[in-house]
């Protein structure tokens, strides 16, 4: 070959390369933007099922060799809103999903799920009704662009 065919055969070997990377590149954000909306929908519909039951925390108060950093203090107090949590559950049908305090308000949170089926505003109602309760809502999905 001579030197111009082959620096032309280069240049579209390059080219080539160029095409299959921009063409992977496309295919790779179509795609994962198909697994997102799977990924947002599977969110979305779990969402629409989901409540915050919001448990009291009782005021701090002083303990010999307690900390007061904003911790659960004491692990007999936060078993005990466990225990209040579990039973809510039980006896309205929901499944205790996960939990977190939110000592700066004296608040302890659990995600709970409200199986396909069930009333939610009945049962938002009925646990509402419990005077150990602070705060009961549905979980709401917020999106931004």
């Amino acid at each position: 070959m001579s030197e111009p065919a082959a620096v032309r055969a280069g240049a579209l070997a390059v080219r080539t390369v160029i095409i299959l990377k921009a063409l992977f590149l496309i295919l790779s954000v179509a795609l994962g933007q198909a697994a997102g909306a799977d990924q947002a929908d599977a969110v979305r519909a779990s969402g629409d099922r989901q409540v915050l039951v919001m448990l009291r925390m009782p005021p701090a108060h002083y303990e010999p060799n307690a900390g007061y950093g904003g911790e659960y203090g004491s692990q007999t107090g936060h078993a005990a809103r466990r225990r209040i949590a579990s039973e809510l559950a039980a006896v309205h049908g929901l499944v205790v999903e996960s939990e977190w305090p939110m000592a700066s308000i004296g608040i302890d949170c659990f995600l709970m799920r409200v199986p396909a089926g069930r009333p939610l505003a009945a049962i938002l109602d009925a646990v509402s009704l419990d005077s150990r309760i602070a705060w009961v809502q549905l979980v709401h999905e917020f999106h931004g662009n």
